[in-house]
């Protein structure tokens, strides 16, 4: 679950061996842990620390980190999801970014329950996959971000190449 920079390496070249992909969740977790330590001892708890915990700068590390790594090995990777800092937009529209993606996570009101007390005990993640084209026609296409074809690029015709599937889906034919 959480790789040193040596595992992270030798993942990726194993990868690119066997023509993979590879993706990553990308968070610095013993900055997290770090932060998580103080806020338990403050006591605070609540569900409010959980960002507080998790600032752009411990996820910022980890996606420079592994891109570098990438970079030495020669291989893309996919970064399942960035929350810091709004380059998302940017990196679609000029295709630094090939596609948005999620890490759908469908917990119940009552797991999520289990943290109540203590913001540790949360399962991370949130439903919402199927709210995502919508989302991002409404963010990116009409708010003049993108446009329809960027936006059909990097939700259907982009993925469906990422992973050879691309022209029996990612695209309209005859």
């Amino acid at each position: 679950m959480i790789l040193n920079d040596h595992d992270i390496f030798m993942a990726l070249r194993k990868m690119k061996e066997i023509s993979g992909i590879t993706g990553v969740h990308c968070e610095n977790a013993e900055m997290i842990d770090a932060l998580t330590e103080e806020a338990k001892k403050r006591g605070d708890l609540g569900a409010d620390a959980h960002p507080r915990v998790r600032p752009g700068g411990a996820e910022a590390e980890a996606v420079n980190r592994l891109l570098a790594i990438a970079k030495e090995v020669d291989i893309s990777v996919f970064v399942v999801h960035l929350t810091c800092r709004e380059v998302l937009w940017e990196g679609l529209r000029t295709g630094k970014s090939q596609t948005v993606s999620t890490d759908h996570c469908s917990f119940t009101v009552e797991d999520k329950n289990m943290g109540k007390d203590d913001f540790t005990g949360i399962p991370n993640g949130m439903p919402g996959v199927e709210t995502r084209a919508v989302l991002f026609y409404t963010y990116g296409v009409r708010s003049g971000r993108l446009t329809p074809q960027q936006m059909c690029r990097v939700l259907s015709e982009n993925p469906a190449k990422l992973y050879s599937l691309y022209p029996e889906k990612g695209c309209i034919l005859e």
